[in-house]
């Protein structure tokens, strides 16, 4: 029996015939993956998506967040997004990785227009912190050490 993966509010629903794995459902939703690999945690694992502008990466992340979900139910397992669902275990998190891509190369973009973008990330990191670390849980898997 196939799950149906609906998504609220727009109702869009992403067919996931039975046996289905993420990364399959994931491509049939239109979701670009390059990759997916274990991570050190138990049971973590890291699902790469491709480069998508902004807007379309975050509803990818959405997406993919519910698809993950929904086939874990139907098979009867539980996945957590958690920054730390389990104590005294590697946590998870969520990679954002930015390109500059007005260049057609980074010795053309030059070390200035490199140079303004870290700095832009540098002045807005405590107001950028409000989206990346949002919750008590994603402080705490802020530590130094090893995951």
């Amino acid at each position: 029996m196939a799950t149906v993966i609906r998504l609220q509010p727009s109702g869009r629903e992403i067919p996931c015939p039975e046996g289905e794995t993420v990364l399959e459902a994931l491509e049939h939703a239109g979701i670009p993956i390059l990759g997916i690999h274990h991570e050190s945690g138990p049971g973590q694992w890291e699902l790469d998506l491709g480069p998508l502008p902004p807007r379309a990466l975050a509803d990818a992340i959405v997406v993919a967040k519910t698809v993950v979900r929904s086939l874990a139910v139907a098979t009867g397992a539980r996945a957590s997004f958690a920054a730390r669902p389990m104590a005294a275990k590697p946590g998870s998190g969520l990679h954002l990785h930015q390109l500059l891509a007005t260049a057609r190369s980074a010795e053309e973009a030059g070390e200035a227009s490199l140079g303004w973008f870290v700095g832009g990330l540098l002045e807005h990191a405590a107001g950028l912190c409000a989206l990346v670390a949002p919750t008590v849980g994603s402080y705490r898997r802020l530590h130094a050490g090893p995951e």
